[in-house]
């Protein structure tokens, strides 16, 4: 499989862990060629991992089989990135955060209905201990999360532990609820069938992501390895790229979108 990526400035975290892995990990695929908006690094970047620049995102058609929409730091770019992506008709992985409201993220769902193309969106914080033990309890379902997580830019990072929350919880919200405690922003999110989550988030790197579990029979801790969530996501994105038709529920990924809008709504008000 031939994988390209569409970035906004393709020299970031997501872009570099991503090629790296997929380099050391993933022997029997290739990362083909890179388009990016921001061409002063480009060029430099591309020759590093020996990779082909494209000057147009149409250029991507004859070179892959799977695209790779990063731009991380810049959902704003979301959307006209992925009406270009979508005219090759190819699956189509979008990264964090997927859009920047809510309504933006349904029409680049739309955009890729009206061609037919296969989506997926997620952060990393889908892929974590939390979910392979969640997994582990499938007729014990989960009545409560607390969990734990920094960044340096709240409006970019706010996406992980929201993600992590609905992917053990599922899509069905019902409130939400937001304050601050000594530096930490607390969100509470009550869900339909009467489970509950906390999120507790610092603006500081130095919070590790951890989570509590709580089940009908039994509470666990756990430890979520920083080291390990890059190549787990890839593998998800992976998974995807080979089996489209298993995307993850849209209706999470709206509700991941909506949630965000109406946290960051409450801590500006």
């Amino acid at each position: 499989m031939n994988i390209a990526f569409i970035d906004h400035d393709i020299d970031n975290w997501h872009a570099n862990t991503f090629a790296r892995l997929l380099s050391e990990e993933h022997p029997e695929l290739k990362l083909t060629a890179v388009y990016a908006n921001r061409k002063d690094n480009l060029q430099s970047w591309a020759a590093e991992r020996n990779v082909a620049v494209v000057d147009s995102i149409e250029a991507l058609r004859p070179l892959a089989d799977a695209i790779m929409v990063l731009a991380p730091s810049n959902p704003e770019t979301h959307l006209e990135l992925c009406r270009e992506a979508f005219r090759l008709g190819k699956p189509t992985y979008v990264d964090k955060t997927f859009a920047p409201d809510a309504q933006t993220a349904k029409l680049i769902f739309d955009e890729a209905d009206a061609r037919g193309v296969s989506i997926q969106t997620s952060s990393v914080l889908r892929y974590t201990e939390v979910q392979e033990y969640c997994a582990t309890k499938s007729n014990d379902p989960v009545r409560y999360i607390a969990t734990w997580a920094g960044g340096g830019n709240f409006e970019e990072y706010l996406i992980h532990p929201v993600e992590h929350v609905i992917s053990v919880l599922g899509p069905d919200y019902r409130d939400i609820r937001c304050r601050e405690v000594a530096g930490f922003r607390k969100i509470e999110i009550s869900f339909a069938d009467g489970s509950e989550a906390l999120i507790n988030m610092h603006i500081n790197h130095a919070v590790a992501f951890f989570s509590v579990i709580s089940l009908a029979s039994e509470t666990q801790p756990i430890m979520i390895d920083g080291n390990k969530i890059f190549a787990s996501g890839l593998s998800g994105i992976l998974n995807f790229f080979k089996n489209p038709s298993q995307a993850i529920d849209r209706r999470e990924t709206m509700a991941i979108m909506e949630i965000l809008e109406k946290i960051k709504t409450q801590y500006a008000s």
